[in-house]
């Protein structure tokens, strides 16, 4: 029997509390934590830590995106999408520097073209996630 973790932002679970561990959990929401302790733990994470830390992960997801549809990308998309946001996070503001425009196309298998798509891409969804829209263009521009 494994014994129960707490969770650092709630009251330590009663020892018959069917969520002291992720095995009682509804199958979806134990899925998660599974993934997310195993991932956790290959990444170099202690093992106690790493079930602490994934069954918190599985509880914010839960609490954040129960109850809806939620579309989780696989396969390609999901290789485009991390390696997007490698390639934005790289991007050193050149073109010909160490992890410039070419450098990254070249590195990504990609054209020079491509790589600016992406950064343009990119820099417009970080904006929307920072920035408030402007008075009037709530609804797109116009």
């Amino acid at each position: 029997m494994t014994a129960p973790f707490t969770l650092d932002f709630a009251p330590a679970a009663a020892p018959d509390d069917p969520l002291a561990t992720p095995e009682q959990w509804e199958a979806s929401m134990a899925e998660i934590a599974d993934f997310t302790i195993a991932e956790l733990t290959a990444a170099g994470l202690a093992a106690p830590d790493a079930r602490r830390l994934g069954c918190r992960v599985a509880v914010r997801l839960c609490r954040e995106l129960g109850g809806t549809r939620y579309y989780w990308p696989r396969g390609d998309a999901l290789e485009r999408a991390v390696r997007d946001l490698a390639l934005w996070a790289a991007h050193d503001g050149t073109v010909d520097g160490p992890h410039g425009v070419r450098a990254l196309a070249r590195a990504h298998h990609v054209s020079d073209v491509h790589v600016w798509r992406i950064i343009a891409r990119q820099r417009e969804l970080h904006r929307q996630r920072v920035q408030l829209p402007l008075p009037g263009l709530e609804g797109g521009e116009e």
